[in-house]
């Protein structure tokens, strides 16, 4: 319980800054959220995803820019 209650509490800026999040009325979905989240830095001009890759994760932008191409 305490290990879910510091992830809720960590992520706290993200479960309000993100309307998917604050429209969630299911504590127990956020603390599983919060304790899934993980930091990640993307260099400039690097690409998250690219053609032909198996997306099994996705990212929340927090800061920085990001373009989608075709």
């Amino acid at each position: 319980h305490l290990r879910s209650d510091l992830a809720n509490e960590v992520h706290r800026t993200k479960f309000t800054k993100f309307d998917l999040f604050s429209s969630i009325g299911s504590k127990s979905f956020l603390i599983w959220i919060g304790q899934n989240l993980k930091p990640h830095f993307v260099q400039k001009d690097a690409y998250c995803y690219q053609e032909g890759d198996e997306i099994d994760t996705f990212y929340f932008m927090t800061s920085g820019q990001a373009a989608f191409v075709i």
